[in-house]
C-alpha cells in the first residue's frame, strides 16, 4: 500500500494509504474500525515508521482488512483523493540529504586530491525540512532568486534508525521510495560562491578556502517538493534500478534517465552517509538528478519564466510529482 499524508479542508495532517485511483484510507480510523488495534494509531507517517519492526506487518494487515471489506466508497474511513490536499509523505522530515553530481558522466574532482582517504565517494548536502511541500503545491519565488532551477530525483525514505549500515544491509533501513524536486535559487548559488581567507596555523600564510554555501539557495520555503506517495519496495513492480524518471518543465522534457544511471547506488550512498550521520525514521535521502537533455542544460531553464511555471516529474512506478511556481515581484 502506498502511504502519504493529507489535509482535509485545512485540518490536521493525517496518514493515509492509497487503495485505488480515487480512494484513500484514513489509516487511524480504519485500523480502529476494522479491529486491528486497541490503542491510538500513530498520528503521522513518521510515528508509524518509528514502530519498526512492526510497521510493515501492521500496514500489510491493514491493507488486507481494507480489501476484504471492499466497497471503499461507503466505508466511514474512506477519503476521495480529489477532496484532500496532499502534503509530503513525511510532513516534517528531520533531515533531507541530497547527493550531488551522481550521474556517471559527472566530472567531479576534489580540490585537494592528495588528502583524500577515499575517492570517489558520494558527495551530499542538506535541505531544511521546512522546505518540504507535497504534490500540486505552489512555491512562491521572488525576482531576486532568478533564475529558479529544478532537478528531478528519486529519493529514499528512511524507516528505522540507521548508523554504520553496510551497503549489503542498506535496504533494511529504507521504508519506501518517492520522487523529489530539487528546486533552488540560481542567483543565490552564484552569490554565495566565495573565497575565504583564513589564518589556519601559527606562522603560516593565510589559506584561500573556496566555498559555495548552498543553504540559502536550496532551502527557501517550498524548494523541496517530494511525493506524491511513499511507495514500499514490495509495491514497486520492477527492480529499483530500472525505474525511469522524466522531468518536464512546461511542455519540454528537460531531464530523463533511469536509476541505473547513478554513479553511486542507493546501497553505497546509505553506507557512506551512515558512517558519519545517524539517519532517523522519516529522514529523506535523495540520490541525485538525472541527465539534462541536450537543449536544456541546467542554467538554461528558469522556472520563473511564464511558460515554465509547472514542473512535472514522473515515473510509472512512483506516480507524478507536480509543482507550480508563483513569481512575486518583491520580497516583503
Amino acid at each position: 500500500m502506498r502511504l502519504g499524508t493529507v489535509q482535509i479542508r485545512g485540518g490536521t495532517a493525517r496518514p493515509v494509504g492509497v487503495v485505488d485511483e480515487e480512494h484513500l484510507v484514513d489509516l487511524g480510523h480504519a485500523a480502529v474500525d476494522l479491529g486491528l488495534i486497541g490503542a491510538p494509531f500513530p498520528g503521522s507517517i513518521k510515528e508509524l515508521l518509528e514502530l519498526s519492526p512492526y510497521t510493515d506487518q501492521l500496514i500489510l494487515d491493514l491493507e488486507e482488512a481494507v480489501r476484504r471489506r471492499g466497497d471503499f466508497a461507503s466505508a466511514p474511513w474512506t477519503l476521495r483523493q480529489d477532496e484532500v490536499t496532499l502534503l509530503p509523505p513525511v510532513a516534517y522530515p528531520g533531515k533531507v540529504l541530497l547527493v550531488g553530481g551522481n550521474r556517471k558522466n559527472s566530472l567531479t574532482v576534489p580540490l585537494l586530491p592528495d588528502i583524500q582517504d577515499e575517492w570517489p565517494r558520494p558527495m551530499y548536502f542538506m535541505k531544511a525540512g521546512s522546505s518540504a511541500i507535497g504534490h500540486l503545491a505552489t512555491v512562491e519565488a521572488w525576482q531576486v532568486m532568478r533564475p529558479v532551477h529544478t532537478e528531478g530525483e528519486v529519493c529514499l525514505i528512511i524507516g528505522r534508525r540507521a548508523r554504520h549500515v553496510a551497503a549489503a544491509d542498506a535496504w533494511s533501513v529504507v521504508a519506501g521510495v518517492c520522487l523529489l524536486n530539487d528546486m533552488f535559487a540560481g542567483r543565490f548559488v552564484q552569490q554565495d560562491g566565495t573565497t575565504l581567507s583564513i589564518r589556519t596555523a601559527v606562522d603560516q600564510a593565510r589559506e584561500a578556502m573556496v566555498t559555495r554555501q548552498m543553504v540559502r539557495s536550496k532551502s527557501p520555503d517550498g524548494m523541496c517538493p517530494f511525493g506524491p506517495w511513499m511507495v514500499p519496495l514490495r509495491d514497486l513492480g520492477r527492480p529499483f534500478n530500472q525505474i525511469e524518471v522524466i522531468t518536464r518543465v512546461g511542455q519540454n522534457v528537460v531531464q530523463k534517465g533511469v536509476v541505473d544511471d547513478y554513479e553511486f547506488t542507493a546501497e553505497r550512498t546509505i553506507e557512506e552517509i551512515t558512517k558519519w550521520i545517524t539517519l532517523e525514521p522519516g529522514d529523506v535521502v535523495s540520490l541525485g538528478a538525472f541527465e539534462h537533455q541536450p537543449d536544456f542544460p541546467l542554467r538554461s531553464v528558469d522556472l520563473a519564466a511564464p511558460e515554465n511555471r509547472v514542473v512535472s516529474i514522473t515515473a510509472d512506478e512512483l506516480g507524478t510529482l507536480e509543482t507550480r511556481l508563483h513569481l512575486v515581484d518583491e520580497h516583503g
